[in-house]
């Protein structure tokens, strides 16, 4: 009996975090089982969702770029004997590697890719234009 109760409050918890997630119940259902001014309100989400990717995306690749620039520093340390600047050198290599594979994990769960974002993006410009409400597109190379 405490098993099913178990089951059924993860359950319940499941179904929680999925409802919490708007976006992609947007992507599970018809967009037309929505309202415009929630669509709007969506399209809103929607776009701070995909400034904080490219935020985040942003330092990950600036922390992924400074990996290899500590490894040549190690191996530049290394060559001159600089025995103590080395091992700092190779841990900070370590220290930006793994952040940075940590932060790229962290991303790829929050928002899988930034296709399926712009599919989410496609997807409610679509049927705002549909609606007759002229939405401009994302420009992921500005501030949207």
């Amino acid at each position: 009996m405490n098993k099913k109760h178990e089951s059924l409050e993860n359950y319940l918890e499941r179904l929680e975090q999925e409802a919490t997630n708007e976006l992609q119940e947007f992507v599970e259902l018809h967009p037309s089982y929505y309202s415009t001014d929630h669509l709007l309100d969506l399209r809103r989400q929607w776009l701070s969702e995909m400034q904080l990717f490219r935020q985040m995306q942003k330092m990950n690749l600036t922390i992924g770029a400074c990996a290899p620039i500590w490894l040549c520093v190690g191996i530049l340390f290394a060559t001159l004997d600089m025995e103590i600047l080395t091992v700092i050198s190779f841990c900070l290599f370590s220290v930006f590697l793994f952040t940075f594979l940590v932060a790229s994990f962290v991303v790829k769960k929050k928002f899988k890719s930034r296709g399926y974002l712009e599919y989410i993006g496609d997807l409610l410009k679509d049927e705002l234009q549909l609606r007759g409400i002229r939405v401009q597109k994302f420009d992921y190379k500005k501030n949207g």
